[in-house]
């Protein structure tokens, strides 16, 4: 019971799950990292999805790393891991920085921000 006092099961007016949802998340050739998800949503949780043909690096951090499409691998200061699609990984921040490298487009969930704003109640 104590856990569902977090979960708001009122129904959304239209402006606040127009405010939840992030339109714009294709990654360009000059940012293969992009964010999934409003940056409201930062204080809690944080999605990315990198594309890329080239290196491109994630800062350190506890992941969840699902690659979607295409293959290469992650590297990392402790390992290098093949991942074709379908690879599911669990990263932890003592890894230091994911390196994506070859063909691979994957979704990196991490953990809030740390200089993230206060949580937004949508009551208000």
């Amino acid at each position: 019971d104590r856990a569902l006092e977090c979960v708001n099961r009122r129904a959304f007016r239209p402006d606040q799950l127009d405010a939840l949802l992030q339109r714009n998340h294709r990654p360009t050739p000059r940012n293969a990292a992009v964010s999934m998800m409003p940056t409201r949503c930062d204080p809690y949780f944080r999605a990315l999805r990198v594309c890329t043909k080239q290196a491109t690096t994630i800062a350190a951090s506890f992941a969840i790393v699902l690659v979607l499409e295409g293959s290469g691998r992650v590297r990392t200061a402790t390992a290098t891991i093949p991942a074709p699609r379908g690879t599911v990984l669990l990263v932890p921040f003592a890894a230091g920085d994911m390196v994506f490298e070859g063909n691979i487009t994957a979704l990196v969930a991490i953990p809030p921000a740390p200089d993230a704003l206060a949580p937004v109640e949508f009551d208000q």
